[in-house]
């Protein structure tokens, strides 16, 4: 971008934000959480008299802006459906608020497609995660879909007749409380401007509120934004959708009836788009026929060399004629401790003579090497994994002759590391890399198929390689 657009962008964004004043400090403020009677949730928030809602129900794939004014006993507002789901319904909406604000009771016609709202606490909710664009534009003239700023905030937008809403979501574990989550209700300006309001509403633990002014950058669909009551994302990229419910429909076909268990997971962004799981961790001949499930862990065979090279964050150079060899892969378990805690290992060295008398040098080096890959890289991430797992693990099957007993873990599988033996759940391998990409080190996750196929070794693969 050269200097005389950037000005002239700088001019634009200017003279938009310049109209911004913040919301008067001593505005009542009231913020509570709905169950809708279709088993969806609300989350509203009321500034003085305005009303700001974001509703979801991540299993009929709707979301929705709420938007309107409290008068009494009666809030008259508008909703406009955005692409965090992937239904496109808008209109107006009469809600009465009864039961001293805990029922909220739909009085009028309306597409919404829900009838009553019933407040709950926070405790114990699910909190949905963030989804990929439901619906989506391509040009300037219409934004709707999903952008995201410089903080991996996701933004689902919603442009209609003039008006344009929008949800601002965070990053957040799945499962987990987002810090905070924003509702935003504006209009366009005929100079391709935007402003409005925007309010925090408590699916996030936050309460900034404010206005907002928005500016496309050139004719490009990029969007600079700027808050007047807080400050966060400026620059909003549009991220443009993939069918994610066809990718995981694609690895399921691909394992399904084809091996004997598998699990998924999909991420982008930070965010957990897709996981799921089928088939067994367990067959009849051992005991019991036990579901694989996207917690179960696994073998992961040769995945877990990208966790070794994230230990030394240097990822994977491979020869020009590539030759299946684990020996790089074993040398790590011996460096990396070399590296992590000289001392102590070349305290080992010299005791033993490098001469690995009972394997006594292996063990204790091994040791180190995995205390290290827990604590620097798995530890951070939040991941659990083991190279003797216990629970909820996968036995061992030759998907050739699965009427033959499972292999199941052996306590010496660490005295292998660096080039497999790890056991590790879909969930959690994703949360490894997830982990890796903000720290700017790139860990690719070999395909689905190979990670968790139920997998991993053949019974004459365990010996171990010198």
């Amino acid at each position: 971008m050269n200097i005389k657009t950037l000005s002239t962008i700088t001019a634009l964004s200017m003279s938009l934000f310049a109209l911004a004043s913040p919301v008067a400090a001593q505005t009542r403020v009231v913020k509570s959480i709905y169950r809708s009677d279709d088993g969806g949730v609300l989350y509203v928030r009321i500034v003085g008299d305005t009303v700001y809602g974001f509703g979801e129900h991540p299993g009929k794939k709707y979301a929705y802006v709420l938007s309107g004014t409290k008068n009494g006993d009666r809030v008259n507002a508008k909703f406009w459906d955005i692409p965090k789901g992937t239904r496109t319904e808008y209109g107006a909406i009469e809600l009465q608020v009864s039961q001293a604000g805990a029922r909220l009771v739909r009085k009028s016609a309306s597409k919404i497609g829900i009838d009553t709202w019933q407040e709950i606490a926070p405790n114990g909710i699910s909190w949905p995660g963030r989804e990929a664009a439901g619906f989506q534009k391509t040009g300037v003239g219409d934004l709707d879909g999903v952008f995201v700023d410089e903080t991996a905030t996701r933004h689902y937008v919603r442009e209609l007749n003039g008006d344009v809403v929008w949800v601002a979501e965070t990053a957040a574990q799945p499962g987990e409380r987002p810090a905070w989550i924003s509702v935003f209700v504006g209009k366009r300006k005929p100079t391709n401007g935007f402003s409005g309001n925007f309010a925090d509403v408590p699916k996030g633990m936050t309460s900034a509120k404010g206005t907002f002014g928005a500016a496309l950058i050139g004719n490009q669909r990029r969007l600079a934004l700027q808050q007047i009551g807080t400050s966060r994302g400026h620059t909003l990229d549009p991220e443009y959708a993939i069918d994610w419910d066809r990718f995981a429909s694609l690895i399921r076909n691909a394992l399904e009836g084809k091996t004997i268990g598998y699990s998924y997971a999909i991420g982008r962004n930070g965010a957990l788009i897709r996981s799921g799981a089928g088939g067994f961790r367990q067959l009849a001949q051992d005991g019991s026929r036990e579901k694989f499930t996207v917690n179960t862990q696994s073998q992961a065979a040769s995945t877990s060399k990208t966790l070794t090279a994230e230990m030394v964050a240097d990822g994977r150079t491979r020869p020009r004629e590539y030759n299946y060899n684990n020996s790089g892969y074993g040398l790590m378990r011996l460096l990396v401790p070399l590296v992590a805690t000289p001392q102590q290992a070349n305290g080992q060295f010299k005791l033993f003579k490098c001469e690995d008398n009972h394997g006594q040098l292996n063990s204790d080096v091994s040791e180190m090497f995995v205390r290290y890959l827990f604590d620097k890289v798995l530890k951070p991430a939040n991941a659990q994994a083991s190279y003797f797992p216990s629970g909820d693990f996968a036995l061992v099957y030759d998907s050739a002759n699965p009427s033959v007993k499972g292999v199941p873990p052996r306590p010496d599988f660490s005295r292998h590391a660096g080039a497999g033996y790890l056991a590790i759940s879909a969930l959690n391998l994703r949360e490894v890399s997830r982990s890796a990409q903000p720290r700017g080190h790139y860990l690719q996750i070999a395909g689905s198929e190979y990670v968790q196929r139920q997998p991993g070794f053949r019974s004459s693969r365990f010996r171990p390689r010198r």
